[in-house]
């Protein structure tokens, strides 16, 4: 693909600033910034600069590790609050003079939805790229606490006006696809961000009721992901098979990690769960997939739209159990993954007996998740499918 003049991206990840005064953001982001330079020019990236992970500067955040090369990406640092709208506006309007293309995230570029008719006048092509499920946020008590009575009117309409004026969505997963075609009809389904092809497969688990098995969680560690009712399956898993020999790697953390360690060891199986903490290496993480028969997302409350982890375990053939919650159900309604009730523990244990000790039923969902692979590996990651985008209007 030939290299082209620039490109604008708006949003898509917070930064911080490294002990050498270099910008470092998730390694995710990192690479997909400098693959997109790499196919469309230097990149310059509007993003919040207001330091939420804080503990960069101390080494200590492992999620944190994407040192931005200045060389392909410039960082504009944009305070994203409406009380920041008149400078990202000037910012925004004097940096689209010379980039044809861009890719502005939601919700970042809400506070600059009534100049995106300007951009689409002096701009080659942009999108914007759909992440997150509006639709739950509108309906979610907490996201409204302390809000001014219209603000869900002018939410849902700066979500949608920034769809309308641009070129096209860029959604990530069926779900908000969907949403996305309410608006605009050149909608795609994104390969993940941070999307690693499928390498090392487990299709085979081996028929010994005492054989090893290991399960995956990826996530955020707090009470309404659900850990503790994963624990409780496993549990539960355990006691029905004394002679199994099952594992849960845990990768991710949170302010609620002690209290599932603890957890974990009031139920006698503390040497079966695994905290790891966040994993961002690509080799690293491709090492856990390698050697798990099954993930796990057992989201008891939490508010979230499609886990990426899902569509990252699929991709490998490994199956999943996850809970009704959120977009899951709509993402995942064609056998692709197993659905069980949130905050149900019986129903999740149910579910990894049948993915680990059911050979039929096994194959029967990784042969639904057929669709899914073939679209995610249609591209070797994310930049170069929206890099084509851009350039050709098409995926075609």
């Amino acid at each position: 693909m030939p290299k082209r003049t620039e490109i604008l991206v708006i949003g898509g990840g917070n930064l911080e600033r490294g002990p050498a005064g270099e910008y470092v953001t998730k390694v995710p982001i990192a690479d997909y910034l400098h693959e997109l330079s790499d196919r469309l020019g230097h990149l310059v990236w509007f993003v919040d600069c207001s330091g939420t992970w804080g503990v960069v500067l101390e080494g200590t955040n492992t999620r944190v590790k994407g040192v931005l090369d200045p060389e392909k990406v410039t960082v504009v640092a944009v305070n994203t609050t409406a009380r920041g709208t008149l400078r990202n506006t000037w910012l925004f309007l004097r940096t689209i003079i010379d980039r044809p293309y861009g890719v502005f995230f939601l919700p970042q570029v809400m506070t600059l939805v009534p100049t995106l008719p300007i951009a689409k006048l002096m701009m080659k092509r942009f999108v914007v790229y759909l992440a997150g499920d509006y639709e739950v946020t509108l309906n979610d008590p907490e996201a409204a606490a302390g809000k001014w009575p219209g603000w869900k009117f002018f939410f849902r309409h700066a979500y949608e006006g920034a769809m309308r004026q641009a070129y096209g969505v860029i959604a990530r997963g069926g779900r908000l696809a969907s949403l996305a075609r309410r608006c605009n009809d050149r909608v795609i389904e994104t390969v993940p961000l941070g999307h690693m092809q499928a390498g090392k497969i487990n299709e085979d688990v081996p028929l010994e009721d005492d054989a090893p098995r290991r399960l995956l969680y990826i996530g955020l560690l707090v009470e309404s992901k659900g850990m503790n009712d994963f624990s409780s399956a496993l549990k539960m898993v355990l006691d029905r098979r004394p002679n199994a020999k099952i594992d849960i790697d845990v990768l991710g953390d949170g302010p609620d990690l002690p209290d599932f360690e603890a957890y974990a060891s009031r139920l006698g199986i503390a040497d079966h769960v695994h905290f790891h903490g966040w994993v961002e290496s690509g080799e690293e993480m491709a090492a856990f997939f390698a050697r798990a028969h099954a993930l796990v997302m057992p989201t008891s409350t939490h508010p979230e739209g499609v886990p990426r982890s899902i569509d990252e375990a699929l991709v490998r053939k490994i199956p999943v159990v996850a809970t009704r919650i959120a977009g899951v159900p709509d993402e995942f309604a064609n056998g692709e993954a197993l659905l069980v009730d949130p905050s149900a523990p019986d129903q999740i244990a149910d579910g990894i007996e049948t993915l680990l000790y059911d050979r039929e039923a096994r194959a029967r969902y990784i042969e639904g998740a057929d669709r899914r692979r073939q679209q995610w590996t249609a591209f070797s990651s994310a930049a170069e499918q929206h890099a084509k985008y851009l350039l050709d209007g098409t995926l075609d």
